[in-house]
């Protein structure tokens, strides 16, 4: 790794919903955006060696991963780095945060990782949390929080509900930034066949969406498009794929051409999949930005009131007429065959400007 000026150090150490392929997604590209502009380990003690290769970030310029002695050689290495007078920052993971109530163990958990963290700020290491969300948190939990917004250094969030949120409870972002995964458009999409003429599908059933109601839309759209199309269902998420295994054997039963598919652990097959597909409709996140990056047009088909940040989002990026509610069946279900990809290319330089505020110009 280069010495030769102060570049900065940067230290994560990956904890996180290991099942989910839109975490290893954000979780790459935060790494990514990292290491383009900062020495940078990464401490996989915590992750299995599955999530690791779906990060895939070990041969990256200014990149060192390790997996003995964790998170404890993690702490060792910002000692070691902030006292040879680098600056030095340490990124928490991002993603969603709240919506439940902690468990006790969980609680002490988190209280003695705020005093780590207190003490690492007292050292000079500063604290980033990065391309997060937060549902409602109440009680002890959001004191928890709070104390826990006081040691950051930076604190951005990647909606405007979470902005409005955090601002009304006392612990405000310091930035709204784009969501971590829109520095895929940084780099090409993979090939589109000549002739793609598949739909993709991936939905959450916990919580988010009534299954029931999911399944009579799907119907609908299987009958808008015919049966010239090939249906994809795809499970990004391994607790998402007894509900899309049903959805896909309801189309099956009725004659469709449709796939089963469950990629959890390979970002790029799961572009790979999507530049296939002509659109997405999808529940989640990651979902519709992974098919939007390999040029499907991604169709938000959620429950109103049950998924304001992707609502919002959707609002925000001016995307607004491919917003579908399940509780309104008498939606148009096919009506965009494009979207504006350039709205979403400017996310990424966006996103990197910020990146670049905080750490500085990328590293040659």
């Amino acid at each position: 790794m280069p010495r030769t000026r102060r570049v900065p150090a940067a230290f994560l150490s990956i904890k996180t919903q290991f099942d989910n392929i839109g975490d290893a997604l954000i979780n790459r590209e935060l790494c990514r955006l990292v290491s383009d502009r900062a020495d940078t380990w990464v401490d996989f003690s915590r992750a299995p060696v599955a999530f690791e290769r779906a990060m895939s970030v070990a041969n990256l310029p200014h990149v060192a991963t390790f997996r003995s002695f964790g998170f404890v050689k993690l702490i060792l290495e910002m000692v070691k780095q902030r006292l040879a007078g680098r600056p030095c920052y340490f990124f928490l993971n991002p993603g969603g945060l709240g919506g439940h109530q902690l468990s006790f163990k969980r609680r002490a958990s988190a209280s003695v990782y705020n005093t780590l963290l207190a003490l690492l700020s007292v050292l000079g290491v500063r604290i980033c949390l990065i391309g997060i969300s937060v549902d409602p948190v109440y009680g002890f939990d959001l004191a928890i929080m709070k104390i826990r917004r006081n040691l950051l250094h930076a604190f951005a969030v990647r909606d405007s509900l979470t902005s409005r949120y955090v601002e009304s409870v006392g612990m405000p972002a310091d930035e709204l930034v784009p969501d971590l995964s829109f520095n895929l458009y940084g780099s090409a999409p993979p090939d589109r066949p000549t002739a793609s003429k598949a739909i993709a599908f991936s939905f959450r059933f916990d919580g988010k969406a009534d299954e029931e109601a999911v399944r009579r839309h799907i119907g609908r759209i299987l009958s808008a498009y015919g049966s010239d199309y090939e249906y994809l269902f795809v499970a990004q998420v391994n607790r998402d794929a007894p509900g899309i295994q049903r959805i896909h054997d309801d189309a099956l039963r009725q004659g469709f051409r449709s796939r089963m598919i469950a990629c959890t652990d390979d970002i790029g097959h799961l572009c790979a999949i999507y530049a296939n597909c002509i659109a997405i409709y999808s529940n989640r996140l990651h979902a519709l930005l992974a098919a939007a990056y390999s040029g499907a047009v991604p169709y938000a088909l959620v429950a109103k009131g049950r998924q304001p940040k992707i609502e919002g989002l959707f609002r925000d990026l001016g995307l607004e007429h491919l917003l579908l509610f399940i509780d309104d069946e008498d939606a148009a279900l096919t009506a965009a065959t494009n979207f504006d990809r350039q709205r979403l290319i400017d996310e990424h330089y966006r996103l990197n400007a910020y990146f670049d505020t905080l750490l500085g110009a990328p590293l040659s």
